[in-house]
């Protein structure tokens, strides 16, 4: 993923009201349910995630897709 097109894609994510999760889907499989919009930062291509048990520093790069929680998106 480009630093511009995470960008553009979160801070659409951020803009919704009501909030609805979402999840970042890594290029190593692992799945990162982004559940609490002011527990996320990002800026130059990277991505802060503070989770209910660890802190999440990603890249661009690692991020391959970026997509509604299903339960979410079954609202």
């Amino acid at each position: 993923m480009t630093p511009e097109s995470l960008e553009t894609t979160l801070r659409s994510l951020l803009g919704r009201r009501p909030f609805q999760p979402f999840i970042l889907e890594m290029d190593d499989g692992r799945r990162i349910v982004v559940d609490d919009p002011m527990a996320l930062s990002f800026g130059g291509g990277s991505v802060g995630f503070i989770g209910p048990d660890e802190i999440h520093l990603l890249r661009c790069e690692q991020i391959k897709d970026i997509r509604m929680e299903p339960q979410a998106a079954a609202s």
